[in-house]
């Protein structure tokens, strides 16, 4: 069996897959290795700047959607995408930051998740997590 690779360019919020322009929109979800799921419900095409909801299945707030804001950016040859989670009720931030992986609208990311209490060695944790995006139905095809 034959092993499809698609080729993809990130320019602005436009990616390339297999020579056809696909513009990145709202309405796109992608889900970590945990099951954790980021909604984009707004997107501004002009900024890169989204929002939306972030619903984790680990730790406080576990299948609570709670508000997500960030930004993607693309140009040649790479995307970098950032956001934010307030835990609400959980008295921490959660911050991402990672790139696209090529070929893919995958991405991984790092995190820091900061706890609102008095200053502590083990006030701030760190990892990482993998995306892959679950819906492409939200992705518009551009003119060249």
């Amino acid at each position: 069996m034959a092993h499809h690779v698609h080729r993809i360019t990130p320019v602005g919020t436009r990616v390339l897959i297999n020579e056809i322009w696909y513009k990145v929109t709202s309405g796109m979800v992608w889900k970590n290795q945990l099951g954790s799921i980021m909604v984009v419900k707004q997107f501004n095409g002009v900024s890169g700047q989204m929002s939306g909801t972030y619903t984790t299945k680990v730790g406080c707030s576990a299948g609570t959607p709670q508000p997500m804001t960030g930004w993607i950016y693309g140009a040649k040859p790479g995307t970098a995408i950032a956001f934010s989670v307030s835990w609400v009720g959980c008295d921490s931030l959660t911050s991402w930051t990672g790139q696209f992986d090529n070929g893919t609208l995958n991405f991984k990311a790092q995190w820091y998740l900061a706890r609102a209490a008095p200053q502590a060695w083990n006030g701030i944790n760190a990892g990482s997590d993998s995306f892959t995006l679950v819906t492409t139905d939200k992705m518009t095809k551009m003119k060249k």
